[in-house]
């Protein structure tokens, strides 16, 4: 018998999933640190958030340049997010257009962004909320 012993410094980690955490109590959006990074954008960055008329289900999230919702700083250490927004009437608005029914959910953004015009848009996999 030969025995490896694992060194746990040296296993690779997952880093966790680019997804959104909303709340319709208090309007609160976290953008996990993997989302962050994939669109490389932090605290202070804008957002647009995207609808599409020929498919209200389908929502979308992009940088901003001068417009759109500013990212602010969490100052939790107990959650994995580290970027929130906050706006009841967009949560409301999204949670609506898919018939999502809970006051609180957790969904996953696509890793591909969809370029449109030249920038980047990242599609919010509304199946995925739960």
């Amino acid at each position: 018998m030969k025995l490896i012993t694992i060194d746990p410094l040296k296993l690779e980690r997952k880093k966790g999933n680019a997804n959104l955490q909303m709340s319709i109590k208090n309007g609160v959006i976290n953008f996990s640190p993997m989302l962050l990074a994939m669109m490389d954008i932090n605290i202070g960055s804008r957002i647009n958030f995207l609808q599409d008329e020929d498919n209200p289900t389908n929502w979308y999230l992009c940088k901003a340049t001068s417009s759109g919702f500013e990212l602010r700083g969490k100052n939790t250490s107990s959650s994995n997010c580290v970027a929130v927004l906050q706006c009841i009437p967009l949560v409301r608005k999204i949670f609506n257009s898919i018939d999502f029914l809970k006051n609180t959910g957790k969904c996953l953004v696509g890793i591909e962004p969809i370029n449109i015009n030249g920038i980047p848009h990242y599609e919010i996999i509304t199946a995925s909320f739960k």
